[in-house]
């Protein structure tokens, strides 16, 4: 489960190191302003969801050392920073 956010002023969605478990929430791509998704060193299973795709401004994804299955989807590679 996810308990808030831990984002600064620049809608940087930082949570790497907090024994996080489970699936990453499609959700997170309803937060369209983050510039930024970090959730490395958890224990975060499952794929990634497609929906991250809708994060057209982010310009960082960062979610190693997890236990991440499957391959990038390939609607992130419209994002702009992965071309």
């Amino acid at each position: 489960t996810y308990s808030g956010t831990d984002s600064g002023s620049n809608g940087y969605i930082y949570f790497p190191q907090r024994d996080l478990v489970g699936t990453i929430p499609p959700e997170l791509g309803l937060l369209t302003a983050a510039t930024g998704l970090a959730m490395d060193v958890n224990s975060l299973s499952g794929t990634i969801p497609t929906e991250l795709s809708k994060l057209t401004i982010l310009s960082h994804l960062s979610l190693w050392k997890n236990l991440l299955s499957g391959t990038i989807p390939q609607q992130l590679t419209s994002l702009s920073f992965l071309s």
